[in-house]
């Protein structure tokens, strides 16, 4: 696994901005999404959280079941996850942990520090990898 990962500026700023409307809007509500590895950088595909309380995050099945499909056709893969922290650091909770796949990574923005922290998630541990913004 490599120790530094391009997103494009771009969307970095957008999500992280969304993440904190969103905190603010719906008391704390968070957002997620897929990291895709297209080869060049990481793409952050946004899905809707099927979760309606604040604290947590679910996906839609049939909004993971057309990505995969797409991802499969097109050859790329979803090498992770994204999704937001409305009132903790940018680091990985031992639910994230638990519920990530095994040996992926998982991009965690913080609501109040205005940051998002990447992380691979292997064996049940977590170890930050560099982000490079382009």
């Amino acid at each position: 696994m490599r120790n530094s990962w391009k997103i494009r500026r771009s969307d970095y700023i957008r999500l992280l901005s969304l993440s904190r409307l969103e905190t603010k809007r719906d008391f704390g509500r968070e957002i997620c999404g897929f990291l895709i590895d297209n080869g060049y950088f990481l793409h952050l595909w946004l899905t809707r959280n099927k979760r309606r309380e604040p604290g947590g995050f679910s996906y839609y099945m049939r909004e993971v079941k057309e990505l995969e499909s797409i991802t499969k056709k097109l050859g790329i893969p979803i090498v992770g996850t994204f999704h937001s922290h409305p009132t903790s650091e940018a680091i990985p909770g031992p639910n994230d942990v638990k519920y990530a796949a095994n040996d992926s990574l998982m991009l965690i923005f913080d609501c109040i520090g205005n940051e998002g922290g990447l992380w691979h998630i292997k064996d049940g541990r977590y170890r930050k990898k560099k982000i490079e913004l382009i």
